[in-house]
């Protein structure tokens, strides 16, 4: 007899309704599963299959659950019982901790015991559903451990234990880059015939490991080439550059460039200083187009093969000396070209106290600005792009059959789902809504839960790394309209909590602020949270003077109670900027455009232009673009108005 690995010590059951156990065992053999004093008793069915129903249970901990078979005790397990929370979705959810920790330091300064996470393993499967996953650690947010829960999760699951005190379990369920469709099952996906090739393609699991060996070979023998490419240091030219920037816009010979630039930087440190043996440094070079391995004074203190992890590069002592310093970065330039992200930090801070640490906890004695004028030089060029690895994990089914399937049924309180960016593309943007729809669908059903939240958290601005060809705003409008048409599903609205220049925003902080005030209202009936104001009509008229007069229409959206309602726009409407202005597109028939200027007057916005000849215009778009960092609209108590595009009756 055994206890699915979910079920493990320091797992957290939830509070107040009856909790699905689970396990394997002997067909036929008779057991008994107990806990805070309550006992269930059943048969292992012929399958070698288990499942029985135990409680609702009390909150509190620590508890021990028991299996016993013919009086003996066969498995005991370590649980508390509180709150349960799934965390699922791509990058932006999986992201941890330890990632926006030197940003918000706070998060690494405060332990809570009664805090997990169980963390699924990553696996992918194409023959079906398992029944384990491949691994589903519990931890607490102690010490080390802190730093691997994810960043959204852990907000929010801290939130819960100040306003409840009881214990709080996120499952963190993620996969950075994963699509949605990559976590349905194959009936669903099946029911969108553009999937119907990728589904023939990776219609097993062999095959899709074969596919990607493939792939990684190809993508490996390009990178042994461009190894042999490498010039020796008397043939490097060297030209100016300015940090961070787009290289190639600065060095038009690098445009489409493929290969490996090595980037360099030399700065000056007190000479008389004594401790340098001593003393540390941590280097923040922002984020890099593709992949990097950086040296400070030959020494190699980092490198990543992602361009959208932070280079934050601890620099150990003994590395740093008086006098003349040298950063070096070697870069390879995969696909896109060569670039060092605006809107992050270049910087080196050094510390030189007893501890020799030098991290997020500050303290530093001196930081240097890295930002302005490096060096580059092409090291090795390359005559075509790296060949793409298949990721085969992101294929439709994969991941719902080797992480979704083994947990479903964990009984939990609400689904916080932070996902979007890998479906900005053709052919999924047209379809996110159904396919977002699909899976509430479907994980209510799996979990056996009909009204089972789900929170949503819309797309932010970007401005890089996206095609600007309407998709991004196309998934970020279905994610806000499923709050309207689906039931016991609400959407938080992420604009100006965003990076323009970086896909994994740090400020999570933010974001789950806003997640926890709508999961209070949706998951747990409360009243607290704000409403949330959208753009529903528009009014056209003519002036006397011939002039277009045009009336954007608001209503609100609350789910108090834990129940949508939607009413008429009760508030004020305000430019975040204080201008009282807001820029609208309006567009006709014939396929033209224009911009207008708004005024933000009370609960509606307001705009009139003057067109010589021009039909009436047929539809009003608000931010329709990837990245609207500015030109915000909020309700008067700061919700901000999510973009819109509104047919013009």
């Amino acid at each position: 007899m055994r206890l699915s690995s979910l079920f493990a010590d320091g797992c957290v059951l939830q509070q107040g309704v009856p909790v699905p156990v689970w396990g394997t065992g002997h067909p036929g053999k008779r057991f008994v599963v107990t806990v805070q004093g309550g006992s269930v008793e059943d048969v292992v069915s012929e399958d070698g299959h288990w499942r029985v129903e135990i409680g609702p249970l009390d909150a509190g901990g620590p508890f021990v659950l028991d299996v016993m078979v013919d009086g003996a005790v066969v498995a005991e397990r370590v649980v508390y019982v509180g709150e349960v929370v799934i965390c699922a979705g791509q990058s932006n959810m999986e992201l941890p901790v330890s990632w926006v920790a030197a940003d918000y330091p706070s998060m690494l300064r405060c332990d809570d015991p009664l805090l997990h996470q169980c963390k699924i393993g990553v696996a992918y499967d194409f023959d079906g559903p398992r029944d384990e996953p491949v691994s589903a650690p519990w931890t607490s947010y102690e010490g080390t451990a802190r730093g691997d829960f994810t960043a959204v999760g852990a907000y929010v699951g801290l939130a819960l234990r100040r306003w409840l005190g009881v214990p709080v379990g996120l499952i963190n369920m993620t996969l950075g880059g994963s699509p949605v469709e990559s976590w349905l099952d194959r009936p669903t996906v099946a029911a969108h015939p553009e999937f119907a090739e990728l589904l023939a393609t990776y219609s097993s699991t062999a095959e899709a490991n074969r596919l990607s060996a493939e792939s990684l070979e190809a993508q490996g023998e390009w990178r042994r080439e461009e190894e042999r490419r490498r010039r020796p240091a008397d043939m490097l030219a060297w030209s100016a550059v300015r940090l961070p920037g787009d290289l190639a816009a600065q060095l038009p010979e690098l445009s489409g460039f493929h290969g490996e630039l090595l980037l360099r930087k030399r700065f000056t440190l007190p000479a008389d200083r004594e401790n340098w043996p001593t003393t540390t440094g941590l280097m923040r070079l922002s984020t890099m187009t593709d992949r990097d391995e950086t040296a400070v004074n030959g020494v190699v203190v980092g490198s990543s093969g992602d361009r959208y992890c932070l280079r934050d590069y601890v620099v150990p002592a003994g590395v740093l000396r008086g006098g003349l310093n040298e950063i070096t970065v070697r870069l390879s330039i995969d696909g896109d070209d060569a670039r060092v992200a605006l809107g992050k930090r270049m910087t080196l801070a050094v510390r030189g106290d007893e501890s020799g640490c030098c991290c997020a906890c500050g303290g530093d004695d001196m930081v240097i600005d890295l930002e302005g004028p490096w060096e580059c030089a092409v090291l090795a060029s390359m005559d075509e792009s790296c060949p793409a690895e298949d990721f085969v994990r992101w294929k439709p089914t994969g991941l719902f059959n080797a992480m979704t399937a083994p947990v479903a049924g964990y009984a939990a309180r609400a689904v916080l789902w932070y996902q979007g960016e890998s479906n900005t593309g053709e052919p999924t943007s047209r379809i996110y809504g159904e396919l977002l729809a699909d899976l509430t669908t479907l994980w209510r059903r799996e979990w056996g839960q009909s009204r089972l939240p789900f929170v949503v958290v819309q797309l932010p601005e970007l401005a890089i790394d996206v095609a600007d060809d309407g998709g991004w705003p196309a998934v970020r409008d279905a994610q806000w309209k499923a709050s309207l048409t689906l039931d016991d599903v609400a959407t938080v609205v992420t604009l100006g909590r965003g990076d323009p220049y970086d896909l994994h925003p740090v400020n999570k902080q933010d974001v789950a602020a806003l997640v926890f005030e709508v999961l209070r209202d949706l998951a747990y009936g409360d009243n607290h949270g704000r409403p949330m104001p959208y753009a529903y009509g528009a009014e056209l008229a003519t002036t006397a003077d011939g002039e277009w007069q045009l009336i954007v229409k608001f209503a609100e959206v609350t789910f108090r109670g834990g129940r949508r309602t939607v009413n008429s726009f009760a508030g004020t409407l305000t430019s975040l900027d204080g201008c009282g202005r807001c820029e609208l597109m309006v567009s006709y028939a014939d396929h033209q455009s224009r911009h207008v200027s708004a005024s933000v007057a009370g609960d509606s916005l307001h705009v009139r232009w003057h067109d010589d000849g021009a039909e009436a215009p047929v539809e009003v778009a608000y931010n329709w673009i990837n990245n609207p960092h500015d030109n915000l609209v909020a309700s008067q108590d700061g919700m901000i108005v999510p973009p819109f595009r509104l047919s013009i009756p």
